[in-house]
């Protein structure tokens, strides 16, 4: 099953064949099930995000 992540503030990294991948307030990504990711927030400001 597939799940898509919308950021609405803050910021936070994506682990992306083995690179880094900056995420903003107002991307989109596409999780795959059965997929292994790394998903890191920021501790700056709070991360918020729907799922």
């Amino acid at each position: 099953m597939e799940h898509v992540l919308n950021v609405w503030s803050g910021m936070a990294g994506n682990s992306l064949n083995r690179s880094w991948v900056d995420v903003d307030p107002g991307d989109c990504m596409v999780l795959l099930a059965f997929f292994p990711e790394v998903f890191m927030a920021s501790v700056k400001e709070s991360f918020r995000h729907f799922l």
